[in-house]
C-alpha cells in the first residue's frame, strides 16, 4: 500500500510553509525518547499503525464486499468474482492515483512546492516520455493487484466450499484471533526481505544456475524489471 494519514498532513503542512511538519500526529514527545524507548514503540506499537491503511482496506473488503460475496463463493462465477476484482483494482487506482497527484503529477501545486526540495530524488521520472515510466509501473502493478485478487478470490472458494476451514468469529478465539493480527506485521517485513532478497544474486550477478546462483538467475530474467524503476513514484 502507499503512505498514511501522517505522511498526507506532513505533505500539507510543509507546503503550507508550516515548520512543524514531521512531527507526528501522535506521541508528539517522541523525539524526546531515550533510544530503546524509540525502537521498543516502533517494533511493539507504531509498526502495526504504520499499516493502518492496509488494515482499513482490508477491514471495509469484510465489512462490505465479504457479506455481498462469500455466500455464493461457493462455486466459482463472474458474479462474486468480478465483485472482488472490481474492488481491489478501485483501491489500487483510488489510492495510487491520489498519491501520483500528491507527489508527481504537473497538474497539482505539491510536487512543484517544498515538497520537491526534500525528495531523495527530486527528478521526475515521468519527464521522459520515451521511457513510458508511468505505463510499465501502472501496468504491473496492476497485474500485482490483479494476481493477489485471484490468490483472494481462490481462498474464498476454499473456505465456502468447506474444502478448507475457517471461523468467522473474531471473538470466539480472541488470543488467536489478536495473534495473529498482530503477527502479519513481523511475517510481511520478514517475508518481504528474504523473497526479496532471494530474487538478488547471492555470489555474484555473472553467475547462473550453473553455479547454484538461483538468485542471480531470477534477478537477470525476473527481477530486473522491478530495478527499470530506478526513482519510483507511488
Amino acid at each position: 500500500m502507499t503512505f498514511g494519514i501522517r505522511n498526507i498532513v506532513g505533505i500539507h503542512r510543509l507546503h503550507t510553509g508550516k515548520k512543524n511538519y514531521l512531527t507526528p500526529l501522535l506521541f508528539k514527545t517522541y523525539g524526546q525518547w531515550s533510544y530503546w524507548q524509540q525502537k521498543a514503540f516502533d517494533y511493539l506499537i507504531w509498526c502495526h499503525l504504520a499499516h493502518a491503511l492496509d488494515f482499513s482496506a482490508a477491514l471495509l473488503c469484510w465489512l462490505w464486499i465479504f457479506p455481498i460475496t462469500f455466500p455464493e463463493a461457493n462455486e466459482w462465477h463472474n458474479k462474486w468474482v468480478s465483485r472482488v476484482f472490481l474492488y481491489n483494482i478501485a483501491l489500487e487506482f483510488i489510492l495510487y492515483s491520489f498519491w501520483h497527484w500528491m507527489t508527481h503529477a504537473r497538474m497539482s501545486p505539491y510536487p512543484r512546492g517544498p515538497l520537491h526540495e526534500r525528495k531523495f530524488n527530486p527528478i521526475n521520472p515521468y519527464e521522459e516520455k520515451s521511457q513510458h515510466h508511468l505505463l510499465r509501473e501502472i501496468t504491473f502493478t496492476t497485474f500485482g493487484w490483479l494476481q493477489s485478487t485471484f490468490v483472494q478470490c481462490v481462498f474464498m472458494w476454499l473456505w465456502a466450499s468447506g474444502r478448507l476451514p475457517y471461523y468467522n468469529d473474531f471473538w470466539s478465539r480472541p488470543y488467536f484471533s489478536i495473534f495473529i493480527l498482530l503477527s502479519i506485521t513481523f511475517w510481511r517485513e520478514f517475508h518481504f526481505y528474504w523473497i526479496h532478497r532471494f530474487m538478488h544474486p547471492w555470489w555474484s550477478v555473472q553467475n547462473g544456475l550453473r553455479q547454484g546462483d538461483i538468485g542471480a538467475f531470477l534477478y537477470r530474467h525476473v527481477h530486473s524489471l522491478h530495478h527499470q524503476s530506478r526513482n519510483p513514484g507511488p
